[in-house]
């Protein structure tokens, strides 16, 4: 069953892989391109204005603009690959390392989310399986298991 788009973007628990994790990618970035479109901030522009000195009055208004613009995106985003790294069996506390590592660590993110499967097996940042039962709650097992008739006769005992 699919996450509720609020769950999906907002919580950071559980797991998600790889097709939905690409699709929030896509999704974040349409989103900021049709932002960027309404409210008519263009790169170029903002490039520029970055490239001013911090001192200037008008390029740091600028630079708050793109952090209030940007940041909205980032927390879901951090969902998002936190999530996914959750699928892959690791805590979203190797983000930390992707970013503290220059190059490698954006490269080795991306092929950590975007191209490596996830666990094959429930780990234990999967909330969605059913909790165990409880022994005294489990159907007990018949001692003599049924088999059906033919099994015998086409693979033996």
């Amino acid at each position: 069953m699919p996450h509720p788009l609020w769950k999906y973007f907002l919580s950071p628990f559980g797991s998600i892989g790889r097709a939905e994790w690409w699709m929030s990618r896509l999704l974040l970035l349409g989103a900021m391109i049709a932002l960027s479109i309404m409210f008519d901030v263009s790169l170029a522009r903002l490039n520029q204005q970055i490239e001013k000195s911090l001192l200037d009055p008008g390029s740091f208004s600028s630079f708050i603009g793109a952090l209030l613009f940007v940041g909205p995106f980032w927390w879901p985003a951090l969902v998002a690959d936190t999530k996914r790294l959750h699928d892959r069996g690791k805590s979203g506390l190797w983000l930390i390392l992707f970013a503290a590592i220059p190059v490698i660590g954006s490269i080795w993110y991306f092929i950590e989310c975007g191209f490596l499967t996830g666990t094959l097996f429930p780990n234990k940042y999967d909330i969605a399986k059913s909790p165990p039962v409880p022994k005294d709650k489990a159907k007990p097992r018949s001692q003599k298991t049924r088999r059906h008739p033919t099994s015998t006769y086409m693979f033996g005992r």
